[in-house]
């Protein structure tokens, strides 16, 4: 009896183990991907301002339709 449930202890503790590595990885996993994507919102908002710094600060004639295509190709893929 008694080595049974040193066993069953064993495994009970392996398993807590096993799941703790789980957590700590996923919250690794997690902090990567909060990090991609605070990044992406501050190139966002950096074109964003570009863009429209650009648009209110040229007449009609001298706009740059190309430049302002990449702009908004850029800001919308994220």
């Amino acid at each position: 009896m008694c080595h049974r449930l040193g066993m069953e202890r064993d495994s009970t503790e392996r398993e807590s183990r096993e799941k703790e590595t789980k957590i700590l990885s996923l919250n690794r996993q997690l902090e990567e991907l909060q990090d991609r994507l605070s990044e992406s919102d501050r190139v966002r908002a950096q074109q964003q301002r570009e863009l429209d710094s650009y648009a209110n600060n040229q007449d009609d004639v001298g706009k740059n339709v190309c430049y302002l295509s990449l702009l908004s190709f850029h800001l919308h893929r994220f």
